[in-house]
């Protein structure tokens, strides 16, 4: 079975507190006899390596914070959730196109897409490592 969780980035604090109060029931009942991972459209996917980074402890909470590029709401409405994961060795994805991209696109429409070498487009969907897509591979086996 396959669990699936979203919830709107322009949620209230009360909102927020609730999609926390899900995750921590959903890690509870699922974790770690089913894998459960935590998704962020908060996180651009160019960030993946600092997430990662910041997940395995190699870099301080002021050096991820400095790097990720964060929402403002971040601390009040998303650590919670993204400590809660990082203390249950649940994967952390950083799910949201790099915000140039989104921008080029905005501006000149989609296929303008095209225009971005594969390397970028990779970086733009894909994990940015080798070793985080087999982490990932390996992690999302039943």
């Amino acid at each position: 079975m396959k669990l699936s969780f979203s919830a709107s980035s322009t949620m209230t604090p009360v909102g927020h507190a609730i999609q926390a109060e899900i995750f921590r029931r959903i890690v509870a009942k699922y974790s770690p006899e089913r894998k459960v991972a935590l998704s962020l459209e908060m996180f651009e996917r160019d960030v993946q390596i600092i997430v990662d980074e910041y997940w395995r402890g190699l870099i301080s909470e002021a050096q991820f914070m400095a790097s990720s590029r964060p929402w403002g709401n971040y601390k009040t409405d998303y650590r919670p959730l993204f400590e809660l994961a990082k203390d249950k060795k649940l994967d952390i994805v950083a799910a949201n196109a790099p915000r140039r991209y989104v921008n080029m696109v905005s501006r000149n429409g989609r296929d303008s897409i095209n225009s971005l070498t594969k390397k970028q487009r990779n970086g733009s969907h894909h994990y940015p490592t080798a070793n985080r897509r087999r982490h990932m591979e390996r992690s999302l086996r039943p």
